[in-house]
């Protein structure tokens, strides 16, 4: 049996089970048209049979399904669960596509009895057929008796590593497989004997839907996950809300929209911009709600989970109370008279809320750099424009720029067009600037600031693409890179987008720059103005 869960465990499968909705049950001991039994129907044995070639010899005896059992539990958990027959479900592509709309998908390891035939090759069409950034879980739930072999060959087939922290804790499944966003286990049918003897890895039907529940749960668990689970929940619940603001009775207007553009296949990007807009008031009253996914009360679980009573030690010379820390928490460190660290060390802030783990420093740059840059998806170029940060390419210099061109004067291109960049480089201390931490490679980022002086600031020209009518890079298959050419055939780097309101905010601040006026006044004066 599994161990209790915490509060905050208790608080993450909550939010779980409000976002999950599908399962499907793919297993071949199953007869949906007539009542499932246990043991099969006596007869008499014929001693005259020789058996010595009966299958039952290699594989473990026949062990139906209950089909009821295993929907109900579902059910109520507020999930509807399909069963297939894997004889009648289709071709092993056309199953994994039905099985790839599922959030939970339960596999019986041996889906032929007649041929031998293991999940695994259908297993291995689900993961190609799916997103690999597709979140789901994968259970296998078989009569086998040895869970850790039927992983290890999963595990070598779909090169994939096994997670082994957990071995040994009754809450987690043992050796589970992170493939991408899918988690795989494996469960043990009720009157297995496991070889392991592992009894946590027995499931009985009304059982594993709490079981499949929490192990969904565990991967995403966490306060930023719980916000992100929140936020995508209120989404699926309100697609109609954004439907009614976008009804097809709207379509004669986008079409004279899209017409009186001077670039009429814009027209779709501009209305999901304004979905977006939809989706973010959606999400913000989700997670605004009490309690709210990552509040002062989810907080609190999640400390208490982590430090139970030890406190917290942002540095090697004290250790601060739970309740300091959440008193910090709920006002901030400006309100506090008094607060744990001082106002000027917030950077130890994540060493101990990590436990002092040694990346804490990496954990705050790295989210710094996702509130500064947004996720490009086009598997295939990538456009210059505000906002791109390109690097030099193969060169020794280290040199990061920054794109200002608008966005209206970076599209509709037929000819040879200049743009403006501002450089990037490593922040001067004692100095305010502009800064933004750039992603330079997978899970590397750089702290770095924008220069401002606008004798720094270079045009270069670029060719646009004939059909597109805009910069693009295009992908460099061996070096896994976007790259720009310039006129002069210099190649950059494409590193990454910032988000649309930081770059505007940029070049608002170059805005208040240029428009400074030089003005002679008494300096005396100037610096009598800066005392009052």
């Amino acid at each position: 049996m599994p161990v209790p869960m915490n509060d905050f465990q208790m608080h993450c499968l909550e939010i779980t089970k409000r976002f999950l909705l599908t399962a499907v049950i793919v297993d071949d001991e199953l007869d949906i048209s007539k009542p499932t039994v246990a043991h099969g129907v006596l007869k008499t044995p014929n001693f005259n049979t020789d058996t010595s070639g009966d299958e039952s010899d290699n594989h473990p005896p026949l062990r139906s399904i209950g089909i009821d059992q295993i929907t109900s539990s579902f059910s109520r958990n507020g999930m509807v669960c399909g069963v297939i027959s894997p004889e009648t479900g289709g071709s092993e592509s056309t199953l994994a596509k039905t099985l790839n709309r599922a959030d939970i998908i339960i596999l019986d390891w041996r889906l032929s009895r007649k041929n031998g035939y293991t999940a695994l090759p259908l297993l291995q069409q689900i993961l190609s057929e799916g997103s690999q950034h597709q979140l789901r879980l994968i259970a296998i739930y078989t009569g086998e008796n040895d869970p850790k072999k039927i992983l290890d060959e999963i595990a070598d087939k779909i090169d994939a590593t096994k997670t082994d922290e957990h071995e040994d804790a009754a809450d987690h499944p043992s050796h589970t497989i992170d493939f991408g966003a899918c988690r795989i286990v494996v469960y043990l049918k009720e009157g297995v004997n496991s070889v392991n003897k592992n009894s946590s890895r027995v499931v009985t039907e009304g059982q594993l839907s709490d079981r499949l529940i929490r192990d969904f749960a565990d991967k995403v668990e966490g306060l930023l996950p719980s916000i992100v689970m929140t936020a995508l929940t209120a989404v699926r619940k309100n697609v109609y809300r954004v439907l009614e603001r976008f009804e097809a009775q709207m379509d004669p207007a986008f079409l004279t929209h899209r017409a009186c553009l001077p670039q009429p296949q814009e027209a779709e990007r501009h209305i999901v911009e304004q979905i977006a807009s939809e989706l973010h008031g959606i999400m913000d009253d989700a997670v605004t709600t009490d309690p709210s996914p990552a509040g002062i009360k989810a907080i609190q679980h999640w400390l208490s989970g982590r430090f139970e009573n030890d406190g917290l030690s942002f540095n090697s010379n004290s250790s601060t109370k739970i309740e300091e820390v959440t008193k910090m928490l709920e006002q901030g460190i400006e309100n506090m008279e008094n607060p744990p660290l001082g106002r000027k060390k917030f950077q130890d802030l994540s060493h101990g809320f990590s436990g002092g783990a040694e990346n804490s420093s990496e954990l705050d740059l790295r989210l710094a750099s996702m509130m500064c840059f947004r996720q490009v998806l086009d598997p295939q170029q990538r456009q210059l424009s505000m906002g791109t940060v390109i690097q030099l390419h193969e060169s020794e210099k280290e040199e990061f720029l920054l794109c200002v061109t608008p966005k209206c004067d970076s599209v509709r291109l037929i000819k040879k067009t200049s743009f403006l960049f501002l450089p990037l480089s490593d922040p001067e201390k004692n100095v305010i600037q502009v800064q933004v931490v750039v992603p330079v490679g997978e899970n590397k980022y750089r702290h770095m600031s924008i220069s401002m002086k606008p004798s720094d600031w270079c045009m270069m020209d670029f060719k646009p693409d004939s059909e597109k009518k805009c910069v693009l890079a295009y992908l460099d298959q061996p070096r896994d890179a976007f790259i720009f050419t310039d006129e002069g055939n210099q190649k950059y780097r494409w590193t990454g987008e910032l988000k649309p309101e930081l770059s505007q905010s940029i070049a608002q601040k170059i805005a208040e720059r240029m428009s400074r006026v030089a003005l002679n006044q008494s300096e005396w004066l100037r610096r009598s103005e800066r005392k009052s």
